[in-house]
């Protein structure tokens, strides 16, 4: 294990090797400013803007503007910083374009494929969240896990497996969508929404990569010094859930929370966090959700990882916390109720 000097020293020579040479630029290393930066790639996804005359190759680190078009295709895959403790990712043969990127106004275009949603940190008064599809505008009111469908047709599909959206069209309330039910946003029966209830045969390879990446993430957590930690506390201020904090081993922004109620919405808990005040006394009993200190309603289902994370610069230390804790995720799949359809 690595002492705190050698540590030191190695984020020193990353820091060297990709010419950061002043402070403002050193901050990047712990803080996103704005939405749309992206942390993780698979294969060579693109990205274009209507003043480029070509598409060119998007990777870690890259951030994105209002007007870009994020294209994949093929086993391309991409993961998205939204605000800290928020991801966005988006599956193969998907198109998103960026719309706005402030923490309260976060607006993007699912276009045509599959994105995902998972978040731990989501606060409604604080930050707006809204993704855009052809049947309207789909607003994230909760933290939780959300997957948005787009097919070929137009056809849109959107599960809600924890958490509550506000579904609006040309500005006009259409409908609330809760916890644990797949929602057909295209076709409807006497002006009746259809739906249909979560359970353990609506994941595919694209959830089952999603919880991967949540794994990933925890892993490169647990790496993160103490005094990584508290930089990223002093910069985001006492009163935030949290913040972004760089990994030079994984080569990705993980999650530090800042107090220990904050989990993923798939029961995976941060082993590194840096307590604040809002980690002691009454204020912590009030920011429970429904009473349950993971934040899960009953007719939640969380899917279970089978397969193997595919090509993540912490691919073995995120296999290695899948398999030393599958007691732990074995537990929190179980603490879900499962309904079939």
């Amino acid at each position: 294990m690595l002492q705190p000097k050698a540590y030191l020293g190695l984020v020193a020579l990353l820091f060297a090797d990709i010419g950061v040479v002043n402070a403002n630029e050193t901050a990047a290393y712990f803080i996103s400013a704005k939405s749309g930066m992206i942390n993780y790639v698979e294969g060579e996804p693109t990205v274009s803007n209507p003043e480029l005359s070509e598409p060119r190759p998007v990777e870690p680190r890259h951030q994105l503007a209002k007007g870009d078009v994020l294209q994949t295709t093929g086993d391309q895959r991409v993961e998205m910083l939204l605000n800290p403790g928020t991801y966005l990712r988006v599956a193969e043969n998907s198109r998103v374009r960026v719309l706005a990127t402030a923490f309260d106004d976060m607006r993007f275009a699912l276009e045509e494929g599959i994105a995902i949603v998972e978040s731990l940190s989501l606060r409604r008064k604080v930050h707006r969240l809204q993704i855009q599809t052809p049947s309207g505008d789909l607003r994230v009111l909760k933290k939780g896990l959300y997957r948005f469908a787009v097919d070929a047709d137009g056809q849109v599909q959107v599960t809600v497996f924890n958490g509550k959206l506000k579904w609006t069209r040309d500005q006009v309330k259409i409908a609330a969508l809760k916890s644990g039910k797949t929602f057909n946003l295209n076709r409807s029966a006497r002006g009746r929404l259809r739906y249909s209830k979560v359970g353990k045969d609506s994941f595919d390879d694209t959830d089952r990569w999603s919880r991967e990446r949540a794994v990933a993430l925890i892993a490169a957590n647990s790496k993160i010094p103490s005094w990584m930690s508290r930089s990223a506390l002093s910069r985001y201020g006492f009163r935030s859930n949290g913040g972004w904090v760089y990994d030079p081993f994984s080569r990705m922004y993980t999650f530090i929370p800042f107090h220990f109620l904050l989990r993923s919405p798939y029961g995976l808990a941060y082993g590194n966090y840096c307590p604040t005040w809002r980690s002691y006394g009454p204020v912590y009993a009030s920011r429970g959700n429904g009473g349950s200190i993971l934040g899960r309603s009953s007719s939640t289902y969380i899917p279970a990882t089978t397969s193997v994370h595919r090509s993540s610069a912490a691919t073995s230390t995120s296999s290695s916390i899948a398999a030393g804790s599958g007691a732990q995720q074995s537990r929190a799949a179980a603490s879900s109720s499962v309904r079939g359809r």
